[in-house]
Order: C-alpha cells, then sequence, then structure tokens
C-alpha cells in the first residue's frame, strides 16, 4: 500500500501538480507612439494561454500602466511554459491592438519579466461578386477574378491577387482576403479575367477598414471599358 501512495506521489509531481506557482510583470509599448498618442485605446487586457484555454483570469489595467516602471502584475500563474497575449482594447471593448509572447516560461515563486509591442489587428475582407446582367461567370465568359485592396487617399497598393498558380475562380462567387491595413479608407476592386487572360468585367466597393474585424462585400461586376480596366 505504501508503495503505491509513493508511485502516485510520483505521478502527480510528474504532471505539474506540485509545481507551485509564479508571477509575470509585463510591459508594453505601442510601436513609437505613446498611450496617450492613441485615443482609441482605452486599456490593455492580458491572458495567459495554453492554447486557447486562460491559465488565469485576464487581467486588464489602464494602457498607461504598461509604461510605467512597475508594469502590470499577473499572479497565481502555473508554473511552466506559457504563451501569453497582451491586448490593447479599443471602442466598445474590441481587441484592437494585439501582441504575443510565445513559450514564456514561469518558474514558482519567481517574477518573469515580459515586454511586448502592440501593433494594429489587420482587417480582413469577405468578397463576394455578382454580374449586373444576372448571367453566371461562363455565360459571361469570365473564368478567374483579380482582386486589388487599394488605399482611397493615396492609390496605394495593399493587397492583389492574380498568382495563376493559385487562381481565385469566378465560379466561387466568394473569396476571404486577410491581412488588410486597418483604420483606413480602401477601395476594393475587382477584375473579371476571361480565358485569354484579360480583363472583361470590373467592379469596385469602398470600405473604412475596422482593426480585427471581417468585412463584408458584396461587389457588382459591369463590363469594361478602356479607363475602368486599362
Amino acid at each position: 500500500m505504501k508503495r503505491c501512495l509513493k508511485m502516485l506521489c510520483m505521478v502527480l509531481a510528474a504532471c505539474g501538480t506540485s509545481e507551485g506557482e509564479g508571477m509575470l510583470r509585463v510591459y508594453w509599448e505601442i510601436g513609437a507612439n505613446r498611450c496617450e498618442d492613441v485615443p482609441d485605446l482605452k486599456s490593455v487586457r492580458v491572458r495567459v494561454l495554453d492554447g486557447d484555454v486562460d491559465e488565469v483570469t485576464p487581467v486588464t489595467a489602464p494602457c498607461l500602466q504598461g509604461a510605467s516602471s512597475r508594469g502590470l502584475e499577473v499572479k497565481g500563474v502555473p508554473a511552466g511554459r506559457h504563451d501569453v497575449l497582451v491586448e490593447g482594447i479599443g471602442p466598445e471593448g474590441k481587441p484592437w491592438y494585439e501582441a504575443w509572447a510565445k513559450g514564456v516560461t514561469v518558474k514558482s515563486d519567481q517574477e518573469t519579466t515580459v515586454n511586448v509591442n502592440l501593433v494594429l489587428k489587420p482587417a480582413s475582407i469577405h468578397v463576394m461578386w455578382h454580374f449586373d446582367n444576372g448571367k453566371l461567370c461562363p455565360a459571361n465568359q469570365v473564368e478567374t477574378m483579380e482582386i486589388g485592396v487599394f488605399d482611397a487617399v493615396t492609390n496605394a497598393q495593399l493587397f492583389i491577387q492574380k498568382d495563376p498558380k493559385q487562381p481565385v475562380l469566378c465560379k466561387d462567387g466568394e473569396v476571404k482576403v486577410e491581412g488588410i491595413d486597418a483604420n483606413r479608407e480602401v477601395w476594393l476592386k475587382l477584375f473579371g479575367i476571361g480565358a485569354d487572360g484579360k480583363r472583361k468585367y470590373w467592379g469596385r466597393q469602398k470600405l473604412q477598414t475596422i482593426p480585427g474585424e471581417v468585412h463584408e462585400a458584396d461587389v457588382t461586376l459591369k463590363p469594361c471599358t478602356v479607363s475602368d480596366c486599362g
């Protein structure tokens, strides 16, 4: 019996039940900005994760605390390796900024320092399309789609999808575009490409991108003109 109890204790120790807890002290920056320079950033939340599961209750503090000498304390963190997610909370309580510290080691009864740089979360666009004449892709002799996202002010290209090796098929009717710069006004432009590789139809829609949001865009395609499709 004693031998069994001894073996059980060894197993429990190996599983980490007796490893104890430590503390994280988290500091953050926002690129070259200060918290006062980012009025949309209301507060900052720190999460300690094992996969998608919070190891401790998330801790929230004013943005300015991360730049102070004391930082933000997260206590009661189980000893071991964890991923730390720091989120900058914007309007309506949504995370607009984020930074990760992967594989942070926490030791029992010790303090571990984490420094991160918060960046604006990119936006995504769920792009859909249809033709103004009500016909389908084959009837309009369109096989693939060219998709671009451009800054509405400078016309700088933010995204382009026209790789012939990984084409967006017209018949699919939709595609998700990810990694778009947020907090800016953009033009979403679509071109329907024929079997000869030439643009036959086009359409566009203006969007205001929001950090971390998936925007819905249903674009009407109309026949190309020289000025529209080059």
